[in-house]
């Protein structure tokens, strides 16, 4: 199957499968993993926690926002609903709607997709699948499937006689000033979160998502055996979305077979340059089949995920890692505009210009894909950080991200 670029399965289907039309029209159920599409909720000023992710409000933002009810879209917030927002109403149970009959479950087929259909589609074709999609009553083609179906979970091999070799890394996040709880996350090297901060982040005004700090952390992990046996220390990357493994089937593929690992994936070195090898890494929190605002004691006590609660890393199957706070430097200091988010708009000051490759009242952060500034960026952050937390390691050598395909 083919997931969309937020990791979820939206809708597949096999080449001998048709999915039976529904008797009558389903009651509103929210469909799990939704969102609107609306990326740049961030500049409406939506948090994480009402529910504005990366790709999106979520049903739970709508619920947590009042964007619509009973329904009908809340006056003054006509741009919340409709078309150009992936139909919130037929997503979302609190718009008061029973879903339409011509709504598609979004695992099941709707119209008639021919053969050919993936190869039109960058994700489809970027993992090489040739086969039938499944386009939603709106003709947005959202997955793929090859001719044979869905695949599976792989074959596992034996586990080892023992869990693998203990790794401590510096591990790196970008955060607003806003402190939660860790509990299911990804996070990156140094090289990788200046991928995300030079893609995603500086080019805007404020800062995408309002983001002010990078935070560092310590983080000592280890392999199961059952990971181990696989010939690796890392699991594939999964997407922890608002603390939920949001890629399909992460029990069948991860969970269960290898126990709560950490998940690591290189990433794309042309459109940044930065060096080494950008690394993004998955950490499973409790509960990582529900969102962060779904979770139960139940739920936790069921999936204990891969934390431990000292630095004595077992390798256990629900101990694979430990965190520790290891500091925080502010992006303000980098670029060296104070108050940044506050002011860009009044002053027209710009971190970054996209148009220009170049900093407008800075300059740090001009040359995107200038390798002897990228070096310098990161040999500044790792400066400031040995300079102010003097008791921490002044570096960790990255692990070797062995996972391929």
């Amino acid at each position: 199957c083919c997931p969309t670029d937020g990791g979820s399965m939206l809708g597949c289907c096999g080449s001998p499968v048709v999915a039976a039309a529904p008797a009558a029209p389903k009651q509103c159920e929210d469909t799990e993993g939704w969102t609107n599409g609306f990326t740049d909720c961030t500049l409406k000023g939506y948090t994480l926690q009402q529910g504005c992710t990366l790709n999106g409000l979520t049903c739970h933002g709508y619920d947590a926002l009042g964007l619509c009810a009973n329904g009908s879209v809340v006056q003054g917030k006509e741009w919340a609903s409709g078309e150009k927002l992936d139909f919130p109403e037929l997503n979302c149970c609190n718009c008061g709607k029973p879903i339409a009959a011509g709504a598609a479950p979004v695992n099941n087929t709707q119209g008639e997709p021919s053969v050919g259909d993936c190869g039109k589609y960058p994700n489809c074709a970027a993992l090489g699948i040739n086969g039938h999609c499944c386009p939603t009553d709106t003709g947005l083609m959202l997955g793929c499937c090859s001719e044979l179906g869905a695949a599976g979970p792989p074959p596992v091999l034996p586990p080892a006689e023992g869990p693998g070799k203990l790794m401590t890394a510096y591990m790196y996040r970008v955060a607003n000033d806003e402190d939660y709880p860790i509990n299911g996350v990804n996070m990156a090297n140094l090289a990788g979160d200046m991928w995300y901060l030079h893609n995603e982040v500086v080019q805007h005004c404020p800062r995408k998502f309002n983001m002010e700090r990078l935070l560092r952390f310590k983080v000592t992990m280890r392999a199961t055996p059952e990971l181990l046996g696989q010939g690796r220390n890392f699991d594939a990357f999964v997407a922890m979305d608002q603390a939920k493994c949001t890629v399909p089937m992460c029990t069948e593929k991860h969970w269960d077979p290898f126990g709560y690992v950490v998940g690591c994936q290189p990433n794309n070195v042309g459109q940044v340059a930065v060096p080494g090898s950008p690394v993004w890494y998955s950490l499973p929190g409790t509960c990582p089949s529900k969102f962060y605002f779904e979770k139960t004691a139940a739920c936790s006590e069921a999936e204990p995920g891969g934390a431990c609660p000292t630095p004595d890393v077992s390798g256990s199957r629900n101990c694979t890692y430990y965190l520790e706070r290891a500091g925080e430097i502010r992006l303000d200091d980098l670029s060296g505009i104070k108050n940044y988010n506050a002011v860009c708009a009044q002053t027209g000051q710009r971190e970054y210009d996209v148009f220009t490759d170049m900093g407008v009242g800075t300059k740090f952060w001009s040359g995107k894909t200038d390798a002897e500034a990228g070096a310098r960026r990161v040999q500044a952050i790792a400066d400031i950080f040995a300079e102010r937390f003097p008791d921490m390691p002044a570096s960790l050598d990255d692990p070797v991200c062995d996972v391929t395909g």
